[in-house]
């Protein structure tokens, strides 16, 4: 049995959320991330994203969100 990690690199949340991790994909969810686009989604469903320098960490939980999973 696989258990997904909490928290997701930038890489591992394209992967979830576009299927792939091409480099125009991690580009697309770096600006997104730092446009704010995710931040109403995740203060509403209460997981913050974690921004360490410059380093991103996105819960697993807001993937699910964007997803429309419950």
């Amino acid at each position: 049995m696989y258990n997904k990690p909490t928290l997701l690199s930038v890489e591992q949340a394209s992967q979830e959320i576009y299927g792939s991790a091409t480099p125009a994909d991690r580009n697309r969810m770096y600006r997104m991330l730092r446009r704010g686009a995710f931040n109403e989604i995740a203060e509403k469903n209460n997981c913050p994203i974690i921004k360490d320098g410059n380093r991103f960490r996105i819960p697993f939980a807001l993937i699910k969100a964007i997803r429309g999973e419950q």
